[in-house]
């Protein structure tokens, strides 16, 4: 996901504390968070946070699960952010 702006440091913590075990349960393996990105010609996001899934299903499943829906809030409340999906094929070795 995109973070643009935090608004609230300790209560992004808070849910990120919150988000990872839903995320973990469904499978989900965060790879890394970034903060403080330039981007070429103008600022870019606060930070962009990769997790990786099986499969595009099992990230939706994740995404509409309960115990996601139940800390979404938390997220949208403490920062200016978005979720990007992207559904990658991973390289074949001839």
């Amino acid at each position: 996901g995109m973070v643009h702006a935090i608004k609230d440091g300790e209560a992004f913590g808070a849910y990120q504390q919150v988000a990872l075990p839903t995320i973990e349960k469904f499978g989900g393996k965060p790879h890394f968070q970034q903060e403080h990105l330039s981007c070429e010609r103008r600022l870019g996001p606060e930070g962009i946070i990769v997790v990786e899934f099986e499969s595009s299903e099992q990230f939706r499943k994740w995404y509409n699960s309960a115990e996601y829906q139940a800390v979404i809030g938390q997220r949208i409340d403490c920062t200016n952010s978005n979720t990007v999906f992207m559904d990658v094929e991973q390289p074949t070795t001839d």
